[in-house]
């Protein structure tokens, strides 16, 4: 659907002046759009999270490693 309206948070606000129907259906179309990319935002957000867990752990264990192997080495 292109209606020529841009779809921006002042467009939002512009769509929401003029309630005609057209323009409901592409504000509610904005709105999922919106939605959407904040759910997809959190989930990076939580995944990147758990990836640096998972190197801070992977580096915790590569230390405890070489530790280890210097410690056999002296004997």
């Amino acid at each position: 659907m292109s209606t020529g309206i841009e779809k921006t948070p002042q467009a939002a606000a512009i769509l929401i002046i003029d309630d005609s129907p057209a323009n409901v259906v592409i504000l509610v179309d904005y709105l999922d759009d919106l939605k959407i990319r904040l759910e997809t935002d959190e989930a990076v957000r939580r995944l990147n999270a758990e990836q640096q867990l998972l190197i801070a752990k992977l580096q915790a264990a590569h230390d405890q490693l070489l530790q280890s192997e210097k410690m056999a080495s002296l004997g």
